[in-house]
């Protein structure tokens, strides 16, 4: 009975340790599509003069 309480105690520690690993990666892939890269693009020019 102690034996298939410890395999079970480790197939949760496994599990738990798979949740974590997958959250971290979910973390970093989030992390990575937040990062803005900010391009400036002159897109039409205005001149005027005062008269």
């Amino acid at each position: 009975m102690e034996a298939k309480r410890n395999k079970m105690r480790k197939e949760l520690f496994d599990s738990q340790d798979m949740v974590d690993k997958q959250k971290e990666e979910l973390i970093d892939k989030i992390e990575a599509n937040l990062k803005q890269k900010i391009e400036e693009t002159e897109m039409f020019l205005i001149r005027w003069r005062l008269i």
